[in-house]
This record gives C-alpha cells, structure tokens and sequence, in this order.
C-alpha cells in the first residue's frame, strides 16, 4: 500500500494526484536503496531507535491497510497516517548515511 495507486490505475484526477505521491515516494525510495549498500543500511537503522520505529510504524500500518483495503479511495486516506513517518525515516536514514565516515 506504500506505492499504490500506480500512475496507469489513476482514472480520476483526484486519484492522479494520489498516483503521483505513491510514485514519488517509490522514486525516493529506489534513488535511497540505489544509492547505498543494504548492509550499511541496515546497520545505520538498528543504531537508532527513532528511525527503528517510523520503519516498524509505517510498514506494518501499510501492511494492514494494504490487506484490508481492496478500494484505492479508502487506502489513500487510510495511509495518511504513515506516510510522515516512512518519509521522515527514509530522511533521517539519508541523513546519517551521509554524514557517515567509513
């Protein structure tokens, strides 16, 4: 439910500019996965508790509201609530792999 509606399922304006957001927040993440290696990834992530949680937060909320939700009307508002705290992890983590000296 993190990257849904994709941008061919949009049938509606509204549901275009919901398309769009999923889409940007898929592009964040690829650029971010691309970018640095998993192992120092997972390593930055376990040495804060505050990223552990917007992780754990986010992708187990989007995982109940992926399985419980079958309409893209009623998974857009019901992801309004993690999106924040995906992108704020994904921004903190950045942030840290960034300023890290190997």
């Amino acid at each position: 439910s993190l990257f849904r509606p994709y941008l061919w399922e949009a049938n509606s304006p509204i549901m275009l500019f919901s398309a769009l957001e999923s889409f940007t927040f898929l592009i964040l993440t690829f650029y971010f996965f691309l970018r640095n290696k998993l192992k120092v990834i997972f390593e930055e992530v376990r040495s804060d508790p505050f990223i552990i949680f917007c992780f754990v937060f986010s992708l187990t909320f989007a995982f109940a509201v992926g399985i419980s939700s079958g309409n893209f009307g009623s998974l857009v508002r019901y992801k309004i609530p993690l999106m924040p705290f995906y992108l704020i992890g994904l921004l903190l983590l950045n942030s840290k792999l960034a300023n890290r000296t190997d």
